[in-house]
């Protein structure tokens, strides 16, 4: 696996080994007696390998190094690597951790970087928790969490239409972590039920060991935050019986002669569709599983209400920004299977095979707008063709004004571009939404600051901030907006933004900051006639004023709330 850091892009690729790993091998034929090695290639070949293998610090990111590089003071520049990566991939790295918000220099850390730093997991991940422990969500973020660091569920070699009809009734519209967090939340259900989920994984053609797997990622990941940052809650207490339990069984089952497998003969073409649940027992590996599956988790939580499920949502692409990509404007021409989707940094990458809108593609257009949706994605994975892995359907304008590091608009709020990259056009202007996704920003900020900072003197009332606020944002999240989404060219950025004579909402959003827009210099002084939807007032107001006026009407409208 190879990585590339001005496309983010892991590459599986083929290679010819070093002739040190080749050496190498060739000891294993001596190891117990003497031996001989035959190679399948000509000394010619093995004369033009390399001596040694590539470094690892030159085939994987460099978020996390260089993260806690500065955490401990030392200066990345200067810092006397063995094997020095290239300035490319350092400098990737820096940029994209202050697009995180990790970094306020080169060698200083953020806040929420100083805990990203403690945490022993990827940037992206950290975030993900430490975001879905300040808003609430934690339990399902920690399976979507989980989901992101296993392999597939899905059994496709020995999965059927029966099956995928079955396991059709867990797939999510939402994408593929929506979809595996259905699939483990009822997987959990059945266990807590007594129901032998070895038949119920295989009648819907899912992989039980990669579930179990996951379980015990949730756990891991529960304790990490408990450990480093005290936000999961008091520490559980386990049955010291069942401990010992599980341990005799795993000494016993140590003990035994591996069982020999044996060749069933079929006389059927679908035998393995239709077998019989009754011919499914559990194994002793199985039993074991399930056992420590009981001990370490506790009941899972069906019961998530839409404004939860749609911040888990907006949480989960929090996490793994920027990694966006947008529909093809010609994919409304083509066959599902030929979709294309173009990223910040690569164009024309296609979904993975194991995509859930692979089967369920008329969800990525609910609207028969294409530009209505943005997909968030996990990693971009390169084999034969580009691919997308692990996608999420997002709303594009709302969740790009609250994700965005730099959000511009003109003077009415008709033009927006966010991160200089997506361009977002309306006919009717999106004040209000611009000032909406000012105020949950402002909010979501001060929550962040008070978790970090141990400022919650009320866990009870820092509970119902919680819940107003993913009330808030599930409303906002589903405005319904009509606009037009393209991406900027790269002929149109020079001289695309000018922040004198504008209005800054906040640290990312500039109102009258675009150029070429129709957005004049004296927008900001000039005093229309407007009316506020909020609470009526109508008057001749200048850009700054309604900006003022539009804060404090809000203001008031959630004390009223509250």
């Amino acid at each position: 696996m190879a990585f590339d850091a001005s496309k983010k892009l892991q590459r599986l690729q083929e290679f010819w080994v070093s002739k040190a790993s080749a050496e190498q091998r060739k000891g294993r034929a001596g190891r117990t007696g003497p031996g001989v090695c035959f190679r399948l290639y000509s000394e010619e070949d093995f004369a033009a390998f390399a001596d040694y293998p590539t470094p690892e610090i030159l085939r994987v990111p460099l978020d996390s190094l260089i993260l806690q590089l500065v955490s401990m003071g030392l200066d990345i520049r200067t810092f006397p690597f063995v094997q020095e990566p290239p300035s490319t991939n350092l400098n990737e790295s820096l940029s994209f951790l202050q697009q995180q918000g990790a970094l306020k220099s080169e060698n200083e850390l953020s806040s929420i970087g100083e805990v990203l730093a403690r945490l022993p997991v990827e940037v992206a991940l950290g975030k993900l928790l430490l975001s879905a422990a300040v808003m609430g969500v934690l339990e399902p973020a920690l399976t979507v969490a989980a989901g992101l660091n296993i392999q597939s569920v899905f059994n496709k070699s020995n999965c059927r239409g029966e099956e995928l009809q079955i396991r059709s009734l867990l797939e999510s519209g939402k994408g593929d972590l929506a979809t595996l967090l259905n699939i483990y939340e009822e997987w959990s259900q059945k266990k807590s039920e007594g129901v032998n989920t070895r038949k119920w994984c295989k009648r819907r053609g899912l992989k039980e060991q990669q579930l179990y797997e996951m379980s015990k990622l949730r756990r891991q990941f529960r304790q990490i935050l408990r450990d480093h940052l005290n936000l999961a809650g008091p520490e559980e207490t386990l049955d010291s019986e069942k401990v010992l339990e599980i341990r005799r069984a795993k000494w016993k089952k140590r003990l035994e002669e591996p069982a020999r497998k044996m060749l069933k003969v079929s006389h059927g073409k679908n035998r393995a569709s239709n077998e019989s649940e009754e011919e499914i027992s559990d194994t002793e590996e199985d039993n074991i599983s399930s056992m420590e599956y009981f001990l370490t988790n506790p009941q899972p939580n069906l019961d998530l209400s839409r404004h939860v499920r749609d911040t888990l949502n907006f949480v989960s692409v929090f996490g793994l920004y920027p990694n966006i990509a947008i529909s093809d404007q010609h994919n409304a021409e083509k066959k599902p299977s030929d979709f294309v989707f173009h990223t910040q940094r690569k164009n024309f990458v296609v979904l993975h095979p194991n995509c859930i809108f692979n089967t369920l593609y008329e969800d990525l257009y609910p609207s028969n707008n294409q530009a209505e949706q943005l997909l968030a994605y996990s990693t971009l994975l390169e084999t034969n063709k580009p691919y997308l892995t692990n996608v999420t359907r997002i709303p594009g304008l709302t969740t790009a004004l609250l994700i965005s590091k730099e959000v511009s608009t003109n003077g009415d709020c008709t033009d927006i571009v966010c991160d200089m990259w997506l361009r977002f056009a309306l006919k009717k202007s999106a004040e209000d939404l611009v000032h909406k996704a000012a105020k949950i920003r402002q909010k979501w900020s001060a929550m962040v600051a008070d978790v970090l900072n141990s400022r919650i003197s009320d866990p009870r009332e820092f509970v119902k901030r919680q819940t107003r606020l993913q009330k808030t944002l599930s409303s906002f999240l589903r405005s319904e907006v009509v606009y037009t989404l393209r991406v900027i060219r790269s002929t149109e950025l020079s001289g695309l933004v000018r922040y004198e004579h504008s209005v800054k909402l906040d640290e990312s959003i500039t109102l009258n900051a675009l150029q070429d827009s129709g957005s004049s210099e004296m927008e900001v002084y000039l005093k229309r006639a407007w009316t506020c939807k909020l609470c009526g007032t109508s008057g001749l107001f200048s850009l700054a004023e309604k900006s003022e006026h539009l804060a404090k009407c809000q203001d008031l409208e959630e004390e009223e709330a509250a």
